[in-house]
């Protein structure tokens, strides 16, 4: 894969678990939410290493979105 396409798709997963993390599916003891699920789909489709460099960056840039304000 050249070095463009591991920019987009890196770029492109941590977008999705961006806009994740503000998708909600109502479950009754525990909240849900997409952000989970794209994490999961990045590595496995990315692979470990650009995995690995697309989720602490979603999660770095999502930081007021994941935890909550006190």
């Amino acid at each position: 894969m050249s070095k463009t396409k591991q920019l987009v798709f890196c770029s492109l997963f941590t977008a999705l678990i961006a806009v994740g993390a503000f998708i909600k599916i109502p479950v009754p003891v525990v909240p849900f939410t997409l952000q989970y699920l794209f994490t999961m789909l990045a590595g496995l489709i990315l692979g470990p290493r650009l995995g690995t460099i697309s989720v602490p960056y979603s999660e770095v840039r999502n930081h007021d979105a994941v935890l909550p304000a006190t």
